[in-house]
Order: C-alpha cells, then sequence, then structure tokens
C-alpha cells in the first residue's frame, strides 16, 4: 500500500489534500480559536489555503499531510499530518487541527490514532512525538487518548525542534503502543 493510500477510521477517512479542499481548508484554518495553539497564523485569504493544499503533495518520505474527511458525508473537517522530525533515531511528530464545529465528538483522537498507527506500521518509526502547549487541555486529553506521556523537549542536533516555553513534548514509544 502506498503513502497515497487512505487511512480508514470507523467515521473517518484520511487521504491526500485535493485542489477542491480549499474552501473547507480555508473555513477551518481562517478560525482564529482553531489555530490558537498552532505554530501557524490563522489563514487571511484563499490563496493561503492553496498554498498549503499544493505544499501538502512537496512532503515526500518527510511529510505526510492528510484531510480529515467525516465517511459518512465526505466532508472535510480538518487535517493531520505526520512530519519525520529525526529520520535516523524514528522519530515522528503529529499535528492534527479540526473544525470547530466537530471538537468534541472524538474525530481528532480517531484521526491521529490512524496516523500512529500509520507511523509505526507503514512507516517504521520507533517513536512519535507531538509539542502541545499547556494551555491546550483539548488537545492533552487527545493525546493522553492515545497513551501519550509528557516528557521533556529533548536538545538533539539536526532535529528542528522549536519548542516554546509553554509547550510540552509528548511521547509515544512504538513498544507501548503495540503492548496498549
Amino acid at each position: 500500500m502506498t503513502s497515497d493510500a487512505a487511512l480508514v477510521g470507523p467515521r473517518v477517512l484520511l487521504r491526500p489534500f485535493r485542489p477542491d479542499d480549499v474552501p473547507a481548508v480555508l473555513r477551518w484554518a481562517s478560525d482564529p480559536e482553531v489555530t490558537r495553539y498552532l505554530p501557524w497564523d490563522a489563514y487571511a485569504d484563499p490563496a493561503t489555503a492553496e498554498a498549503f493544499v499544493a505544499s501538502t503533495h512537496r512532503g515526500g518520505d518527510r511529510w505526510y499531510a492528510r484531510a480529515i474527511e467525516l465517511r459518512a458525508t465526505g466532508e472535510v473537517v480538518g487535517g493531520v499530518d505526520l512530519r519525520i522530525v529525526a529520520p535516523a533515531d524514528r522519530v515522528g511528530e503529529i499535528g492534527y487541527a479540526l473544525a470547530r464545529a466537530f471538537w468534541r465528538h472524538g474525530y481528532a483522537t480517531e484521526a491521529a490514532h490512524l496516523m500512529v498507527d500509520f507511523a509505526f506500521g507503514r512507516v517504521g518509526l520507533d517513536t512519535v512525538q507531538a509539542l502541545c502547549a499547556a494551555a491546550n487541555h483539548r488537545s492533552i486529553r487527545t493525546l493522553r487518548a492515545l497513551g501519550m506521556v509528557p516528557e521533556p523537549v529533548p536538545v538533539f542536533p539536526g532535529w528542528g525542534i522549536v519548542a516554546r516555553p509553554e509547550h510540552t513534548r509528548w511521547v509515544l514509544r512504538r513498544a507501548a503502543w503495540e503492548g496498549g
């Protein structure tokens, strides 16, 4: 199965972004409450959403960005990604954003679960991490549901991790995932 294959959960489908997703991306990515804890500002125009969607197809084997589509309706309600941050150490980092109208339904947890499974299974990583603002309680609940635990942010040359002081590194190792 290729990295472009859809990841299918009970309620969500993760698939590569398409050009016709731009309006949906703009809806959630332009909401300052959605982007409040993310490392990028809310999108101000369709061109930014178009550029993002186009960029998701240039990630190669280092960045897997997927649209979160509701299986019941086909609606794109967010995005989830996996970045390989330390290839030699087989470490990846997940991130996600979800339209506010779809918060508190478990969709982010389901999408993140699918991406973590992809990371350990198809990509062959040993560790998956996420950087999360201490004030982002909803995301912390999602990370805990995945089995992630907080750890200090290590300093490894070449990782490219830029963690702000208000962020915590959450970690899940393959052995815990397979044993849990």
